[in-house]
């Protein structure tokens, strides 16, 4: 989902458990909505919006509202 429609989410009460993850150098945002579902903040153009650092992920996070998030660092497996 894009950031527009995330923040209205989260206004709304629907989003939790935001997250933020690095792999491979980059960084995805994630969080929570109501009833388990796990979102991604996606790129205009689609797909999956990948951050160059940390804190581009943050300010996309603290651009829908969120004030804490959970950052994980996944490992590739082979």
């Amino acid at each position: 989902m894009q950031i527009k429609e995330l923040k209205m989410l989260h206004r709304a009460g629907a989003l939790s458990d935001a997250r933020i993850a690095a792999f491979m150098g980059e960084w995805t945002v994630e969080m929570q909505q109501k009833g388990g579902e796990r979102v991604t903040v996606e790129a205009q153009r689609g797909g999956v919006r990948q951050f160059k650092t940390l804190d581009a992920a943050w300010k996309a996070l603290a651009a829908i509202g969120f004030e804490r998030a959970t950052i994980e660092e996944r490992h590739q497996t082979r």
